[in-house]
């Protein structure tokens, strides 16, 4: 079974935090090694999260949190993260990628002797370079984020 995720973009105004619409949710094509990277999700790669998941900000908008709620308990490991704290990563720096293939499961974390070093941008992709580059478009990355979370 395979593990999707779900995504929101708010941006903060005068009323609060509201969803943007309009736009495609960002990082919902189908990437552990994003996953990994956001919440720890599907870790197979044993690489750093940015963040542990911590719920849905309190703030949340009603849209979203309507849409959290369609979920019920299939939803798992919500959290959310400010465009400001994304774009502050080094995606340059080097990571070691070990989600390895064995007997036929593509879903196995091996031996840091068997990782694959390569820049960070390079691990997440194009799409999620690209996704970026849109959220920072969007305006104030410290009154933007991505509400998001998973399900099986």
């Amino acid at each position: 079974m395979g593990c999707d995720m779900h995504s929101h973009v708010e941006t903060k105004g005068a009323n609060g935090w509201q969803e943007v619409t309009g736009i495609e949710s960002p990082f919902e094509t189908r990437s552990y090694g994003v996953y990994a990277f956001l919440a720890g999700v599907r870790n197979y790669s044993a690489i750093e999260p940015i963040c542990a998941p911590r719920g849905l900000p309190a703030d949340v908008s009603t849209s979203v949190q309507e849409d959290y709620e369609v979920w019920g308990w299939d939803a798992h490991s919500a959290s959310w993260l400010l465009v400001s704290k994304l774009l502050a990563v080094d995606y340059d720096a080097e990571v070691n990628d070990r989600r390895v293939e064995r007997n036929g499961n593509g879903g196995c974390t091996g031996s840091p002797e068997e990782g694959e070093r390569m820049p960070l941008r390079e691990f997440l992709g194009r799409g999620f370079m690209s996704t970026l580059d849109a959220l920072a478009a969007l305006g104030d990355p410290e009154d933007t984020r991505v509400v998001f979370w998973f399900d099986n």
